[in-house]
Order: structure tokens, then sequence, then C-alpha cells
């Protein structure tokens, strides 16, 4: 089914790539019927409410109607409309979702915004899923269900205008960028992982929508698991003027981190997972302030376990703790929930930690700290600091300036100019975390839900 849909140009979220094994793709049968489930699929149901089929695994023998059990992230859009004028735009390709900025190339003024779910889910949830898959023969597939997303969010931010979009600037992970490209993965799935070559500009024919004569250009990655996303973001906050040493974390599926020392440049990935780019219908700053209050109020330990005295606890129909959370408390996160927070949250202070070890750098030394990413401008810094994500001494200097990427593709979309960028990549020090002898047990220190201090 899972071909079926992507055939039809339906997204189904399928974080294990069709393996069958996280059950997100679960369905009901509403009319129709499915083939018989294979081993693979009935190992995959063992927990599973009954009438639910796994749409990464079952077959397709005629006509069917199905339900998702867990509703596709909706699109969102913001238009501000006006006239024909030629336009530009910004685009953050993320692992998770699409952002693009429409704006009037000769006033700057932002016609429309959008964001999209990257039609690549139903390849996995994370790059090294999705590079598995291009190296599986799906490389193909992948660029045109990127493309598509950049399509379907161009379209909805221009407000039907997108042939009159003359530029377009994209900032991705490297593995995005690749993937969109099809550029040779490879060296991404292997030790020391080597950043692939992408090219400068792609045809605008590759996006639906576009005037053949528009001007695709793709900012270059810095590392191979730290891409044009960063690059985007150090630009759009170089206006910040902030004295450095400065930090930029931008947290999201694949989480970087860049530390700006005079003209010293030092970046760090760590796989975050999708977790804080929304779970349980919360999305990323309502997530992380949903661990701190939870803590705050000791229905969490310090290890994640839910207290099963705690106020708001349940048990769910397979018998997992879970609690009611958010503005409404109508949002359930479960034990699961919280063990994939904290990795998250743990890959974040570890990539922190990482850069500045590698530049000998104190944390009390930084000027700013910039959280970027799925947290936009509700982000409480004390929350960062209650869970263990942020260390303790740079709880005064955060702020949250919201997706940075896409602001600097957005800006650089309106100079046309990459050249800016590009001076980034001749200083840029990349540190290998994995490579660290000492990063599993970094990695573990880092899981407990307390503050901690670099």
């Amino acid at each position: 089914m899972l071909a079926a849909s992507r055939a039809a140009g339906l997204t189904f979220d399928a974080p294990c790539g069709g393996r069958g094994v996280c059950g997100t793709c679960g369905v009901r049968v509403i009319e129709g019927e499915l083939g018989e489930p294979d081993e693979q699929e009935r190992a995959g149901l063992k927990r599973a409410p009954s009438g639910v089929r796994l749409a990464c695994r079952s077959q397709v023998v005629g006509p069917v109607v199905v339900r998702p059990l867990v509703a596709p992230a909706a699109m969102s859009a913001e238009i501000s409309g006006g006239g024909r004028a030629a336009l530009v735009a910004g685009v953050d390709l993320g692992t998770t979702n699409v952002s693009v900025v429409v704006v009037d190339r000769a006033t700057g003024r932002q016609i429309g915004m959008a964001t999209v779910p990257n039609r690549q889910r139903s390849f996995g949830a994370d790059v090294i899923t999705r590079i598995t898959a291009a190296l599986g023969g799906d490389a193909a597939a992948l660029s045109v269900a990127a493309s598509e997303s950049v399509a379907s969010a161009l379209e909805v931010a221009s407000g039907g205008q997108a042939e009159n979009v003359q530029r377009v600037v994209i900032a991705a992970n490297t593995a995005m960028a690749a993937l969109l490209v099809q550029a040779d993965v490879s060296v991404l799935s292997v030790a020391p992982y080597a950043a692939p070559v992408i090219p400068s500009s792609m045809e605008a024919s590759k996006i639906r929508g576009l005037d053949s004569e528009a001007e695709v250009m793709l900012v270059p990655p810095l590392g191979s698991f730290v891409g044009g996303d960063v690059l985007a973001g150090l630009e759009f906050l170089a206006a910040a003027g902030a004295d450095s040493p400065v930090l930029l974390v931008d947290v999201g599926t694949n989480a970087e981190v860049a530390l700006l020392v005079g003209d010293n440049l030092t970046v760090a990935s760590a796989a975050a997972g999708p977790a804080f780019e929304g779970v349980a219908g919360l999305c990323g700053s309502e997530v992380v302030a949903a661990l701190a209050d939870l803590r705050r109020a000791d229905i969490l330990d310090e290890d994640g376990l839910i207290r099963p005295d705690g106020v708001g606890v349940s048990l769910d129909e397979n018998g997992v703790r879970v609690v009611s959370v958010g503005p409404e408390e109508d949002a359930l996160l479960t034990q699961l929930d919280i063990r994939e927070l904290q990795l998250a949250k743990a890959a974040v202070f570890v990539a922190v930690q990482g850069v500045l070890s590698a530049a000998a750098l104190s944390a009390q030394s930084l000027s700013r700290v910039w959280v970027a990413g799925a947290f936009g401008g509700a982000l409480r810094p004390a929350d960062l600091v209650a869970i263990g994500m942020m260390p303790v001494e740079v709880g005064q200097v955060l702020s949250a300036p919201g997706n940075a990427s896409l602001g600097g593709a957005t800006k650089l979309a309106l100079s046309g100019d990459l050249g800016a960028v590009r001076g980034y990549l001749q200083q840029a020090h990349h540190v290998g975390l994995a490579s660290d002898p000492r990063f599993a047990e970094r990695l573990l220190d880092a899981v407990r839900l307390a503050p901690q201090h670099l």
C-alpha cells in the first residue's frame, strides 16, 4: 500500500522506512480489503488494536478505502496577497517539513509563507533510513518526493503565482540536499562520512510550477551532516551583530551546532530524530515546556520515568503509562515518547559539548546562544536548561529566532549572492562526535532530565 500511495501522490508517515516495526502507518480498512498480512506485518500488529493494518507492509489487491490512525501533519500557510509582482523565494527543505517564504523582489515585502510535510517521510523518518532507501533503488522517487514538496509549498506561499517566482534559494541539511538532486549519498552511509558533491544550482523544470527561466540555487553544505541550512542560519543571524563567541543550535530531526569565534567556525551534527519537530499534537516548544513542567511537578523522575501516582497519569490500552499534557491537557505523552525526547535532547547537549570542547572554549564565554528550528518564538529558555538540553551556564544568553535557515534562504534569494556563505566553507572545522571515544558516555550522561553543567 505504501508504494501505491506514493504513486498517487499521497503521504503516509513511515518512520521505520517500511520495515513494519514502528506502527505509525497503521490504518483501518473502511471499504474493500487488503491482501493477507505477511509474517513481518503480523509481528508488527501484535500490540495493535483489532482491525488495524500496516500500510507499509499490506498489499493492495483491489479498490480499497482506508483511514490512517495517525493523521498526517497539516499544511499551514499564511498569505499576504497582492498583485502579480516578480517574486523570489527562500526554502528550508527539512527532514520532516518543508517551509517556504515568498517575497516581492522589488520591495522585499512578504507575499506568503507555507509549511508542508516532506513527502519523503513515507521512506522513513530520519536521514539514515532515507539514505538506505536511496541506495536500495529509491533515489529517483526520493528526489521527486522532495521536489514535489517544494512545489506544493511554493504554490501555496505564492498564492498561486509560482510561475512568477524568478529565484529560489534552497537551504537543507546535507542529506536532504543530496537526495533532492540525486547526488551520490553512499559517502554519507559509511565512515568517515564525507559530504556528497552537490551542485550550486538545479534546473527549474525539476520543480513543478516554476517558469523554465527561473533560477534555483542551493546553499552548499559545510560538511558531512552539517548542511547549507546552518550556513543560511548564520547569514540570517549575522545581522544581529552579537559579539563573538556566538553559538547557533539548529534543532530538528538532524541537530546542527555552529560555534563562531572571530573568523573561526566549529560545527557538529547529531541525529536528534523527529521528536522536537512535534509529538502528540504538540509543537517543538510545547514539547520542551511539557517535559520541564512534568519534571517540576515531579510527575517525571530524573530518569524520565512517569510516576504511577502522578497527576494526569493513566494506562493506555496496552498497559503503557501515559500522561496528559498541553494547554488543554488533551494531548497524551507515552513513556516511549518521553524516552525518544530524552535521546533527542541528549544528542543536542552532546553536540554543544563537542564544539565547545573542540574549540577549547567554556560555555560561560558565549555572548549569545541562538536556538533555532522547530521552537519558534514561544520557547522558554529556562525549560531548555531545566531538562538538561542546554547547559546551565548559557541560560542567560539564550534566545529563539525561529527558523533561521528559512530566514537566511529568503535573504539570499533577495540578494542572489551566495558569496558570503561560501566564505564560511574556508574557515569551518567539522567535529565528528561519534568518533570521540567519550561520545557514548557523554550521551548517556546527557539523557538525565535535570540541569547540567559544562
